[in-house]
Formats: structure tokens, sequence, C-alpha cells
């Protein structure tokens, strides 16, 4: 047998692997200069196994022991004011795992819709509760839709 043998995916990853994206739809803001949950209340596609996603509160919640995911996410604001600063930051359990995608409007732009977006993976235990948090120094709305706020979760193993 050669040693570069082609193997199928499911082969040594498994079938119990899923992955999931969702996004906001509904219109809310961000609040000035607090930072909150954002409820992801739609759901693209749902293939997750390994823990469970809920669109009432934002929240996925690991389901075994061992899982570890990758989450992407990304919120846009419809129009930023000069100065406006926005971040994101995914949270496991309450506390950081990631601060990312420092945004700011410049002066002379105007308001523009702007975006911030952050990745990384994470290791986790049954009952983990992962979340993504926004910031900004401004009350804006959040941009809706698939393609403007939303997060994604692969299960990784």
């Amino acid at each position: 047998a050669s040693a570069n043998r082609k193997v199928q995916a499911d082969a040594f990853l498994g079938t119990e692997l899923g992955d999931g994206k969702f996004y906001k739809s509904t219109a809310g803001t961000t609040g000035a200069f607090t930072e909150q949950t954002i409820v992801f209340d739609s759901t693209e596609y749902n293939n997750l196994t390994r823990g469970t996603f809920n669109t009432s509160t934002g929240e996925y919640t690991v389901g075994s022991d061992g899982a570890r995911i990758l989450v992407t996410s990304q919120y846009r604001i419809t129009a930023g004011d000069p100065g406006q600063t926005i971040h994101t930051e995914i949270e496991k359990n309450g506390v950081a795992q990631v601060h990312g995608g420092i945004t700011t409007v410049f002066d002379g732009y105007g308001a523009v819709g702007i975006g911030s977006s952050v990745t990384t993976t994470i290791n986790c235990a049954a009952g983990d509760v992962i979340r993504v948090r926004s910031h900004a120094r401004h009350d804006d709305s959040y941009s809706t839709g698939a393609s403007a706020t939303f997060v994604c979760i692969v299960e990784l193993g």
C-alpha cells in the first residue's frame, strides 16, 4: 500500500462534527458605552452536533467535554459617526477569549457603515457557554442580515 492513500474525511474526523451560522435579522442598537451580548435571532444553517445554539439569547452551549470550536463573528452598524469606535469580543462563561476588530470612523468621512470581526478557537467542557459581545462609543443601529451581523461556529472535535 502507498503511503499517500486517500482517506475520506469522515474516516478520521467522524460524523459527529457540525457547524452552524446564525445572524441578526431584527433591528437593535448597540447602546452607547455599553458591552452587550449580540442576539443572533435567525438561522442560516444549523448542523451542530456537539452543542446547541439558542436564537433567543445568542448563546452556544457546549454539550460534551473535550469539544473544541472555531468561532467567527462580525457585526456592522448602519452609520457610524466620525470618532465612533466599535469592537467585538468572544466570551466563554463570561470571560473574554479574544478581543478584536476595533474599527474607528475617521473625521471627514461623515456617517458611514462600519464593521468589526473576530475569529478564535476555544477548548470547551460540557456546559460552557459561548457568546459574542459588542461595544460601541455611540448608540447605533446594527446592520441586519446573514452577511452583515453573524456568528459562525465550527465544531472541530
